[in-house]
């Protein structure tokens, strides 16, 4: 019974495509919340005060800053692809019906939509590097500068 329940399911794309995604951001979400593999050494301040401290910048580190921010992408971006995905989804199971050609369409599109958020994390892991070099963020990532912080926050509100 449990296997004809599972077979009807998988020929249904829709459910397959949503469990799919859903899967993906669960996993995504799950590491993020686990601290994305973040260690942060503790000082103490004194008077039972700790302070988190940042790791020095290395290659290592700057990896796992961008798997840190590529992994945000998928957990907070993709679902919003969900829609669109269904669509490619559909349109692609529409066109092996009719004897067209059977490809990985909906993967690859996932895949080149997650690309473009990939290299959004790469970017914003330059900047976060910067940023800290500059010593323009403290380590929680708060914007030390009034001008560079009220700058960002025109920015915002111009779009």
């Amino acid at each position: 019974m449990t296997a004809e329940w599972f077979l009807v399911a998988l020929r249904h794309d829709r459910v397959v495509v949503l469990a799919s995604l859903g899967s993906v951001v669960l996993l995504a979400w799950s590491y993020l919340l686990l601290g994305a593999g973040m260690q942060m050494e503790m000082m103490d301040m004194g008077g039972g005060q700790m302070m988190a401290m940042l790791p020095e910048w290395t290659p290592g580190y700057g990896l796992l800053v961008f798997v840190m921010w590529a992994v945000m992408m998928v957990a907070m971006m993709l679902p919003s692809a969900a829609p669109v995905t269904l669509l490619v989804a559909s349109i692609a199971r529409k066109r092996a019906a009719t004897g067209g050609k059977r490809g990985r369409v909906t993967p690859l599109f996932v895949a080149g939509y997650l690309s473009v958020w990939f290299a959004f994390a790469a970017a914003a892991t330059l900047v976060q590097w910067r940023l800290e070099a500059a010593e323009l963020v403290s380590d929680t990532m708060a914007v030390y500068r009034r001008r560079l912080s009220s700058s960002c926050w025109m920015a915002a509100r111009a779009q």
